[in-house]
């Protein structure tokens, strides 16, 4: 049941320490896996400490049990890139999955060749 609503597929990447020709060391996001999810816009609000709040988790992604995503990675899917806040496993009778809690940071550049016909 649940798996026939993972419509989509995230690819969760890792931030991996480079070095160039010269020794310098840089940072670079590396694919560390791909997984089938479903993700909507959270727009859940709550009362906290008496107060009316806005969540601020932008994004809630839906995996399935077992899927491991830590707050050290991020997630890539239909071009937008989102850090990873919190991740739970939820243990339902019906439907067990991991429940992964993002926000939007921004979208992956991509390039794009044109060519002509002559």
């Amino acid at each position: 049941m649940f798996t026939r609503l993972q419509t989509k597929t995230a690819e969760i990447q890792t931030v991996s320490l480079t070095q160039d020709a010269i020794g310098q060391t840089a940072e670079a996001w590396v694919k560390t896996a791909s997984h089938a999810c479903r993700y909507e816009r959270n727009t859940n609000a709550r009362v906290v400490d008496g107060a009316y709040k806005v969540t601020l988790e932008d994004y809630i992604f839906f995996f399935d049990k077992g899927i491991r995503v830590t707050n050290e990675q991020r997630i890539v899917i239909d071009g937008r890139i989102f850090d990873v806040i919190a991740s739970f496993d939820i243990e339902g009778i019906i439907a067990p999955h991991v429940e992964v809690f993002a926000r939007f940071n921004g979208f992956i550049e991509q390039a794009t060749k044109i060519t002509t016909a002559t």
